[in-house]
């Protein structure tokens, strides 16, 4: 145990570089690294130095690297090098960590959960809401994207604004992400309501050596395979169950990656700058059964990320980095739907569809590690989520009809005003102005090292969070669904009907 030691990491993925000095005991400790492969030296007067290449410290890791320093001789340089661990011997978390080498390399999609679901206890089931983690619901768990809480506010889930059809929903492209980490147990508090795990990404950042990168993810109706079946309510009679095939839609999707990575300022400031945008464009042709008219529509939707982030050494303790992500969808409009014979049983007159929805998500987040003694670091971060939609378009401010069940089983009915399940006379006439989520969180955290019978480690920190909604949304007029050849079940069990079924009036804010 020697005090006095100078200590330096050194790794492509820090800036600058860390110092630390050995304590009175020869211990040492390098705080907050960013994640990355480290050679780590040693070096005191009149010893020979020291080295540990390899050592690759992944997010939320805590590793000891031992160095043994040999007294120098008078005519013989030495150079002692140590083993690089691989086990995290700190701490008792269970959990996975899954880096860039190895994203490059394995089968995924193209979302960053996606690359979870390799480690053990990790499925996706779509009845519980996605990702579960040891048997929670897909609701139980926590996502951060660069420090900033990416979980659905309204779901739970995963935050992803892109639902349109035969679009890829992401958050960030796995082409940005750096490193992946998923914890089933174990997280620290500031990881609080997350009953299921934690699922934390940091996106890639600049260096001293400049790097980019430019590619294209292409698919289309040619690319799938056979489609299979599904099983659906008979249109004209909703009491049997089918299995259908409908007729594959003519489709492309087209997405390109570029991203640009480098030095602002050698060894102080780095930059990173990643694009994404997706394009699709689905093409459905139908035959109405109600006019016989044959028709093709179209529905385009266009989904755009950017994320770039600048990393900077501001003075040898104090280190920092900003990162950003905005994307754009412009959404796609409603396509009728398709029976099995290639007909659709939707109303002519509401196509093609007067509107779409299109959507925005802006994260924001700055973090500051400043070590302030080697026994003492301070953590600072702030962080801003903005996310919603609004509907583009026209709208109807007619009384609307919808049908829930079929009517062709009454006679006295006439043809005129016999209609399939589903069947509506003019288009909604609900409307969304806005519905604006917001999430503001600013976290601060000072963690002592201490050395009395052992190590220990003690943090203490204050945390503020603000979550906001803004709604303006509801129905121009009032919506008849009739419900034919169905009972109402009253508050008191009783089940009520009328001649053809009942019918309920609703008007929505």
């Amino acid at each position: 145990m020697l005090p006095g030691v100078t200590v330096d990491a050194r790794s492509p993925a820090l800036v600058g570089g860390a110092t630390a000095s050995t304590d009175s005991e020869g211990g040492y400790r390098f705080p907050s690294l960013p994640p990355g492969v480290y050679e780590v030296t040693a070096a005191l007067q009149g010893f020979n130095p020291a080295k540990t290449a390899g050592v690759r410290v992944e997010l939320g890791q805590i590793l000891k690297v031992d160095l043994a320093l040999a007294v120098a001789g008078v005519a013989e340089t030495v150079q002692v090098r140590a083993d690089a661990p691989i086990i995290d011997v700190k701490q008792n978390a269970a959990g996975t960590n899954v880096q860039a080498a190895v994203i490059e390399r394995i089968p995924k999609g193209r979302d960053y959960t996606t690359l979870v679901l390799s480690a053990p206890g990790i499925d996706n089931e779509s009845r519980n809401q996605g990702i579960q983690i040891d048997g929670a619901s897909g609701a139980d768990n926590r996502f951060f994207i660069d420090g900033v809480d990416q979980t659905d506010l309204r779901r739970g889930t995963a935050l992803t604004i892109n639902s349109s059809i035969n679009t890829t929903g992401k958050t960030v492209a796995n082409d940005f992400v750096e490193q992946v980490q998923v914890k089933a147990s174990g997280y620290n508090a500031e990881y609080r309501a997350a009953i299921g795990g934690v699922i934390s990404a940091i996106t890639k950042s600049g260096g001293n050596q400049w790097r980019g990168g430019a590619g294209v993810y292409f698919t289309s109706d040619k690319l799938q395979g056979a489609v299979r079946p599904t099983l659906q309510l008979n249109p004209s009679n909703q009491r049997e169950a089918q299995y259908v095939i409908a007729p594959p839609d003519v489709f492309r999707n087209a997405e390109g990656v570029f991203d640009l990575g480098g030095p602002v300022l050698h060894d102080r400031l780095w930059f990173y700058f990643g694009y994404n945008p997706q394009s699709t464009k689905t093409t459905r042709t139908v035959t109405f059964r109600s006019n016989q008219q044959r028709a093709s529509f179209q529905s385009a939707p266009l989904d755009q990320i950017a994320t770039y982030n600048v990393t900077g050494q501001m003075t040898t303790n104090l280190r920092g980095k900003f990162a950003v992500s905005n994307e754009r969808v412009r959404g796609g409009y409603t396509l009728p739907n398709i029976q099995t014979d290639g007909t659709s049983t939707d109303n002519p007159a509401l196509f093609p569809s007067p509107n779409r929805r299109d959507s925005f998500k802006d994260s924001y987040s700055a973090v500051f590690d400043w070590v302030l003694t080697p026994h003492a670091y301070a953590n600072v971060t702030a962080n801003y989520l903005r996310y919603g939609g609004q509907d583009v378009g026209t709208f109807s401010s007619a009384l609307r009809h919808t049908f829930s069940g079929s009517n062709f089983q009454f006679a006295d009915i006439p043809a005129s005003l016999q209609n399939v399940s589903g069947y509506a006379d003019f288009p909604s006439s609900s409307r969304q102005v806005r519905d604006t989520f917001g999430r503001y969180n600013v976290n601060a955290d000072l963690t002592r090292y201490l050395t009395w019978r052992g190590q220990h480690m003690l943090k203490a920190g204050i945390q503020f969070e603000h979550l906001t909604n803004s709604v303006l949304s509801g129905q121009q007029a009032p919506t008849m669904q009739l419900f034919w050849d169905a009972s109402y079940v009253t508050v008191d069990g009783r089940r009520v009907r009328g001649t053809y079924g009942y019918y309920v009036d609703t008007r929505s804010f």
